[in-house]
């Protein structure tokens, strides 16, 4: 069964988060893929709207990460995060779906 990622939301508290809710759980791996980007592969996913494969921008505020860009391929989602130099990124499963946070 496929699922369907909702959106890409930059939600600005104490610590920057990214939500990226999908219409099902999912199961995702990550990996980090330079100095400054990551890599996170959702399987069996798509997107439930076409301009979420645009790229993301962040908040000129939003510490950390400056951009999310969606990627469809033949068995599910590749999502690049680009982040500042020095910043980390962290994966964990919302009840909604994916959280993003920087560090």
């Amino acid at each position: 069964m496929v699922v369907r990622m909702k959106g890409i939301d930059f939600i600005m508290r104490e610590n920057p988060t990214v939500e990226l809710p999908f219409d099902g759980t999912v199961q995702f791996t990550r990996m980090r893929v330079g100095n400054t980007t990551y890599k996170i592969f959702v399987p069996d996913a798509d997107v439930s709207k076409e301009e979420l494969l645009l790229p993301y921008f962040a908040p000129m505020d939003f510490v950390g990460l400056s951009a999310v860009e969606t990627r469809r391929e033949k068995d599910g989602l590749t999502l690049m995060v680009h982040v500042e130099r020095n910043a980390h990124m962290h994966v964990t499963r919302s009840k909604t779906g994916l959280r993003l946070s920087i560090s």
